[in-house]
């Protein structure tokens, strides 16, 4: 965990949420996790995994396959199609034309079909 992530409020039952609705936990979360190291890292590396994948299958489609989950999963996956938007982009620059999609599936989905 890196240093500046030490106050971070990574659950909605943090006590220092007590008393608020959902929905106001829920946004301190997001905020709280968003504004971390630990997600600018997570970014980066997503990024620069899909950006390679998709120059190793140049001028085929890549499917991102993500397993649901919690909230924090679910805050990750809420940047993903950020992410290939902008690496749809990187690849554009370089006349490179590829089509990035997402797929959101269960554990049990991903085990069965990628074993």
């Amino acid at each position: 965990q890196h240093p500046d992530d030490v106050d971070l409020i990574w659950s909605m039952g943090d006590p220092r949420l007590d008393g608020q609705p959902p929905q106001d936990r829920w946004q301190a979360v997001q905020e709280s996790v968003r504004g971390s190291m630990w997600f600018h890292d997570f970014r980066g590396r997503i990024k620069g995994a899909v950006l390679t994948a998709a120059q190793s299958n140049l001028g085929k489609g890549l499917n991102l396959v993500c397993i649901k989950g919690g909230p924090i999963t679910n805050l990750e996956q809420q940047e993903m199609n950020t992410i290939a938007n902008q690496v749809e982009r990187q690849l554009e620059e370089i006349k490179v034309r590829t089509r990035i999609t997402l797929e959101f599936v269960s554990y049990a989905t991903f085990a069965r079909e990628f074993p």
